[in-house]
């Protein structure tokens, strides 16, 4: 299986050089305009799963940057140098916030008592932002979770994975806001300084908390004759991986997380949205492709790694744009764990998921247009033996003037995004959303 992987990994690369080499062909493209901004709020609790709480924070996210951009219109911010900078310096502000709140909410998708309540502490600035209050540890469990949680003193491996699960969960979300972020510029085929400002602060989450906290001492807290850790999200990752018997470099992971930033291509969009409307005040910029026919063009790949616990899984997307006609697009999914690179102290993923979304079909029917974009992923072992897969499709129509209705239809089985990281229940999945252009 090692010639596989290794074949998976060239594939990957040669996607990187021939969308690198774009870079000339992409800048003699005029410039895009930036695209409207839509609100998604979907007909499910945000609170206790990824995929509505991607959809509530991407329209929170949106709504605040519309509101920042406006003041920016009325106060002709846009007019100067200094005023654009600190046109990008609020834009980072009510990123920063919505990416902050939406990773600690997080941790409470997998709360088994189902009290996602939570508070925020207005005398706290210390993110800059009011600090988010979590339950208190013991809010997580059911009582008969907790029993054996006790009773293991943290030593039995399902609550680890699951404890592992709830750590991480923070870092996933930011993944997850990344993904929505790259697949809409990829779509538009233009970034735009609020994209770009977007995906640099979501996508780079892990790599700056890793490099800030990840050496941070773990605090030992005594209650009674048992005690819990108090350490944060990095640090409690490479402790409940050790508990499992997998060590985890943290080294090795910090590197990995700054390759996969530097290494992907929106990377590269987003720093030159951001520096074309500060320079000169565009507002959008083409993305880097490039043209395999007059149609067809491929986009560098961009890559999102995730800590599982499993261990590090890296996913490479790339975006191969004018299949059918112009305008839509193929988003071909390639990943496996950091073992398979030759890493030692990355954990034993043993898994490799390939497939692939397609950006859309439409269809005119007798009172609705309908767009569907089917998608099918396939996960292995390192083996090349059938593990389960992901299959379904998204919708998205039309209703009147400003509103569309939104539908994200799925069957699931041992995938490694929406059973290993979602950690959501196998079989169908259904998730409705209302879209309000502003």
């Amino acid at each position: 299986m090692p010639g596989a992987v290794r074949g998976i990994v060239s594939i990957i690369v040669l996607l990187n050089l021939l969308g690198s080499s774009g870079i000339a062909w992409a800048e003699q493209r005029d410039e895009g305009k930036g695209v409207e901004h839509q609100l998604l709020i979907p007909c499910a609790n945000p609170l206790q799963g990824s995929d509505a709480g991607l959809l509530a924070w991407h329209t929170a996210t949106e709504l605040l940057t519309f509101g920042v951009d406006k003041l920016a219109g009325v106060s002709c911010l846009d007019g100067s140098r200094k005023g654009r900078f600190g046109h990008l310096v609020f834009t980072w502000y009510v990123n920063h916030a919505t990416r902050y709140y939406s990773h600690e909410v997080a941790h409470q998708y997998h709360n088994k008592r189902k009290n996602q309540h939570f508070w925020v502490d207005m005398s706290d600035w210390s993110y800059l932002v009011p600090k988010f209050v979590f339950n208190q540890w013991q809010d997580y469990w059911d009582s008969e979770t907790l029993r054996r949680h006790i009773d293991s003193n943290g030593k039995s491996p399902h609550i680890i994975s699951w404890w592992i699960l709830t750590v991480q969960a923070g870092l996933y979300q930011e993944k997850f806001n990344t993904v929505y972020t790259v697949r809409r510029c990829d779509r538009e085929g233009v970034t735009t300084y609020g994209d770009g400002m977007r995906y640099w602060v979501n996508q780079a989450g892990d790599f700056i908390y890793n490099a800030r906290s990840g050496s941070d001492t773990v605090t030992k807290i005594s209650i009674g004759k048992y005690y819990y850790l108090d350490a944060n999200d990095i640090t409690m990752y490479l402790l409940y991986m050790r508990d499992l018997g997998i060590i985890i470099s943290r080294d090795d992971w910090l590197a990995a997380s700054g390759v996969a930033l530097f290494a992907s291509g929106q990377t590269w969009n987003a720093v030159r949205a951001l520096y074309r409307y500060l320079a000169d005040g565009t507002e959008s910029v083409p993305n880097l492709s490039f043209r395999l026919s007059d149609r067809i063009s491929i986009s560098p790949p961009n890559f999102y790694l995730f800590a599982t616990y499993r261990g590090l899984y890296l996913q490479s997307e790339t975006f191969i744009g004018g299949i059918r006609r112009t305008g839509d697009g193929l988003h071909v999914v390639l990943g496996t764990g950091l073992d398979s690179f030759d890493l030692e102290q990355t954990g034993p993923v043993d898994w490799l998921r390939m497939g692939a979304q397609y950006d859309s079909f439409a269809f005119d029917l007798r009172f609705i247009r309908l767009e569907v974009s089917p998608f099918c992923y396939l996960d292995f072992n390192r083996s090349l033996w059938h593990r389960g897969q992901s299959l379904g499709a998204e919708l998205r129509a039309p209703i009147s003037g400003r509103f569309s209705m939104r539908a994200r239809i799925e069957h699931n089985r041992a995938d490694m995004i929406e059973r290993v990281i979602k950690n959501k229940d196998e079989g169908l999945y259904v998730l409705a959303a209302l879209g309000i252009a502003l």
